[in-house]
């Protein structure tokens, strides 16, 4: 579960604070684009919030 997490929080980091596409997200972390959309799910269990300029 740990590493799970581990992910999703790198996932949310690179989509929200990079502006990573669904797909760059993937590839950066070396996943398929579905594993990547299915740990978008657990982005709110990381605790990162998307701030608004």
């Amino acid at each position: 579960m740990i590493d799970q997490k581990e992910d999703a929080a790198r996932a949310a980091w690179l989509y929200f604070a990079r502006s990573y596409t669904q797909k760059q997200v993937a590839n950066q972390l070396g996943i398929t684009r579905q594993k990547g959309f299915r740990t978008r799910r657990e982005w709110p269990l990381t605790g990162l919030r998307r701030r608004d300029p």
